[in-house]
């Protein structure tokens, strides 16, 4: 929110009785404003369907061990 004023002292006050007026106007219009609002959902571990990387990161988990066993 913008605005000018001649005495830099009344800005202070100006201020105020805009953000007064602006809410008033709200009031009486019945207009409001929402708050922003975040639904969390709650996520189980380990998941109980089968959309997860567990068989890549077995098929790594034996490629890892492999190259392994050649560097011994």
């Amino acid at each position: 929110m913008s605005f000018w004023v001649t005495d830099p002292l009344d800005a202070f006050n100006v201020g105020s009785d805009l953000r007064r007026a602006i809410w008033e106007r709200f009031e009486k219009e019945k207009i409001t404003i929402p708050f922003p609002q975040r639904q969390i959902y709650p996520m189980e571990w380990p998941p109980k369907t089968q959309q997860s990387l567990r068989p890549q990161l077995q098929a790594e988990q034996v490629i890892d061990q492999e190259a392994t066993e050649d560097m011994s």
